[in-house]
């Protein structure tokens, strides 16, 4: 899984090492909110197409998910995540932003050097240079 957000992310699965004989004509992707423990059907691909986006994810509920191959036999025992994940941005909404240094230079170009603080995220910091004219 991928792109984890407040209301998608993206999952991606390898073919079955064995079809059974039968040609897979597509797959099935299934979501359960862990809090309802209802499996519900969120995607069908084409045989060729091993991921797919997850829309409408409610944040903060944890999700698992599985895929079924589906041939003329009918669908396959699913093949289901390891670890459920939790919707939720992977930023705070309260990104705080403080600006480091700033700069004027001879041909009234302002520079300034900002870093940016992700509170309750794996990145500590991100500092940029951002350069704009003041005409």
């Amino acid at each position: 899984m991928s792109d984890i957000t407040a209301s998608s992310c993206h999952l991606k699965w390898k073919p079955p090492e064995d079809d059974g004989g039968k040609p897979i004509t597509g797959y099935v992707v299934e979501k359960m909110d862990k809090d309802t423990g209802r499996w519900m059907r969120v995607a069908h691909t084409e045989p060729e197409v091993t991921e797919s986006p997850v829309k409408g994810l409610q944040e903060g509920h944890e999700y698992l998910f599985r895929v079924r191959a589906i041939t003329d036999e009918g669908e396959s025992e699913p093949l289901e995540a390891d670890a459920a994940i939790k919707a939720k941005n992977p930023y705070s909404k309260n990104v705080a932003m403080l600006c480091l240094h700033d700069h004027m230079s001879k041909v009234r170009t302002k520079y300034r050097l900002f870093c940016l603080f992700f509170p309750g995220a794996n990145i500590a910091c991100h500092c940029l240079l951002q350069e704009f004219s003041d005409f």
